[in-house]
């Protein structure tokens, strides 16, 4: 077990109680980082903050070394919670295209209902 400056870290994963219990101990300093990330808003309103890793990430924690390129996103749960993952560039590549799906079918039906 390790302590990450504000938090504990058994396995790379945070142990304190709070926002960040469970996640990767990356997680937070992403998240810090959120007006920089790419920001997806959902039709359900959930927001969906994206990054893509860098060589300079690597410096938080060596477990990002083998992720260059790839991308964390992170959500905020409605009781505070923050939920990140790695995704691919082919999984990121998905999400955006579900993001964009979603609003054109909202447009569409939106548009539509204007008609009646």
């Amino acid at each position: 077990m390790s302590t990450n400056e504000q938090y504990t870290v058994e396995n790379g994963i945070i142990q304190n109680l709070g926002k960040f219990q469970g996640e990767a101990e990356y997680i937070p300093y992403f998240w810090s980082m959120n007006e920089f990330a790419i920001n997806l808003s959902f039709v359900n309103g959930a927001e969906v903050y994206c990054t893509q890793i860098q060589e300079t990430d690597v410096a938080v924690s060596s477990k990002l070394a083998s992720l260059v390129g790839q991308w964390v996103c992170m959500e905020e749960s409605e009781n505070g919670f923050v939920y990140g993952v790695v995704k691919t560039q082919a999984e990121y590549d998905l999400l955006i295209d579900k993001h964009d799906k979603e609003w054109i079918d909202y447009q569409e039906y939106e548009d539509h209902s204007d008609q009646e």
